[in-house]
């Protein structure tokens, strides 16, 4: 081999090396891109499963805000007319507005009237003496300098997460004195979250934190997720799951969201 077809191949050959390294150096860097585009993404979706609860919890409050700033209600709450619940408490106004519990509370601590009920198979549900406890402590901690205040939230109990709303009656022109309270309850149960699910278009999924036999990955995350607000794993090339917590009615931390969905890389 002569002196030029030498110096031809080594420029080849160091050319078809640099081309080879910066192909290397491009899919690492388009990789990475790709990456932290991922978990951007999935970070917003988990914000939104979020944002979609808070919005629930919302719109129970003020729903229950209109109830409680009613003169049927105070007048129910002063002096338990009966057709106050046969016009207002059937099951269809359960049905309607997705409510699984509702209590009418004299005073803090007198329960006068109780119903609980399951809007989705139309029918009645037994009372949970665990969400009638939890309200009354509530109540008993609570000071209402400001009647127009609320609590609600996410209560964490046995039978899984209720959202709630809890209000003082007050008049329809929202003037006292309060006679007691009104209490909303909706159950986050597999109906609600699959609900939530289609309106956002999520793989979502919630846990109680303190919940038993919990699945194998929240456990791995627990301790994890309560130092950070998002935990992101990547169990496999094909998927990506976001984690995130909520604080339940006592600003404590309560729930688990789970969002997953397919890395879209290799989809």
């Amino acid at each position: 081999m002569n002196i030029s077809k030498k110096i031809i191949t080594i420029v080849v050959l160091v050319m078809i090396g640099l081309v080879g390294t910066l192909f290397v150096f491009a899919h690492i860097i388009v990789l990475k891109n790709f990456t932290t585009l991922e978990q951007k993404d999935i970070i917003v979706d988990l914000d939104q499963a979020v944002d979609s609860i808070k919005v629930e919890v919302q719109s129970l409050d003020v729903m229950t805000a209109d109830w409680g700033y009613w003169d049927d209600t105070y007048q129910f709450l002063t002096n338990q007319n009966q057709l106050y619940v046969i016009n207002n408490l059937n099951d269809n106004t359960f049905k309607n507005l997705k409510l699984n519990h509702a209590l009418f509370i004299k005073n803090s601590n007198e329960i006068i009237y109780s119903k609980s009920f399951d809007y989705n198979e139309i029918q009645p549900l037994p009372e949970n003496q665990d969400f009638m406890q939890e309200v009354i402590t509530l109540l008993s901690h609570t000071q209402w300098s400001d009647l127009n205040r609320s609590i609600s939230g996410i209560l964490s109990l046995p039978d899984g997460p209720l959202l709630v709303s809890i209000r003082p009656v007050l008049t329809s022109l929202n003037e006292g004195p309060s006679p007691g309270f009104i209490v909303f309850g909706r159950w986050l149960n597999l109906q609600e979250v699959q609900r939530l699910a289609d309106i956002n278009h999520l793989k979502l999924s919630l846990y109680l934190l303190n919940a038993q036999n919990l699945p194998q990955d929240i456990e791995q995350i627990k301790s994890q997720i309560l130092i950070n607000s998002h935990y992101l794993s990547q169990p496999n090339e094909k998927n990506i799951i976001g984690y995130g917590l909520m604080n339940d009615i006592y600003d404590k931390p309560a729930l688990i969201v789970r969002v997953e969905k397919p890395r879209e890389i290799y989809t």
